[in-house]
Order: C-alpha cells, then sequence, then structure tokens
C-alpha cells in the first residue's frame, strides 16, 4: 500500500460478534454487535476524571465523586479477576496440550 492510495475497506460485521466472549456484551445478552455496551458522554468524563484523581492520589470531598470512584474500582477488580482466569486457563490449556510429553 502507497501513500495516496484508495483506503482500504473495513469488513462490518454481521450476524454474530466473531468471538465467543466480548466484554461489552452484558451477561445473558447473545453475543451480538446490537447489544454492545458502551459508555456514555458523560460516563467516559467521569472515568477520565477517575483515572485522573488516581493518578494524583488525591479525590475531592464529594459524595458523587467517591460513589463514581467505589464504582470505577468494583469495574476495575472485576476486570482483574476476568483477566486472571482467562490468563489462568490459557496456561492450562497449554499444558494440557503438552499431554504426557
Amino acid at each position: 500500500m502507497e501513500r495516496g492510495s484508495p483506503p482500504v475497506p473495513v469488513p462490518r460485521v454481521v450476524g454474530k460478534a466473531p468471538c465467543h466472549w466480548c466484554p461489552k456484551i452484558p451477561p445473558g445478552e447473545e453475543p451480538h454487535p446490537n447489544n454492545a455496551a458502551t459508555l456514555t458522554d458523560e460516563d467516559w468524563q467521569a472515568y477520565q476524571h477517575y483515572l485522573e484523581c488516581k493518578a494524583v492520589g488525591q479525590f475531592p470531598d464529594d459524595p458523587l465523586v467517591r460513589q463514581t470512584a467505589a464504582i470505577c474500582r468494583q469495574v476495575e477488580e472485576s476486570l482483574d479477576r476476568m483477566d486472571r482466569n482467562r490468563f489462568g486457563l490459557t496456561v492450562l490449556g497449554g499444558l494440557m496440550s503438552l499431554g504426557g510429553k
């Protein structure tokens, strides 16, 4: 591909999502792109504020900030657990593929 060449079309997902598990799909929903949950602009702003406060270790003494920080932390911990579980399954699968070798 060279500069100035026409853009390469990106294939659109039709039907089910290509992955078996997607963090954007709420539990119990069919894995379909239309069911993906995304953050609103306000949610992104709140999360950005949380990250900034977390980076400097200072949060304003405000009940809404505390509530938002608690929610963000719960989500982070949940994602960390999922990552550890997925990593563990990957390692286990690798060990099982070795068989008796």
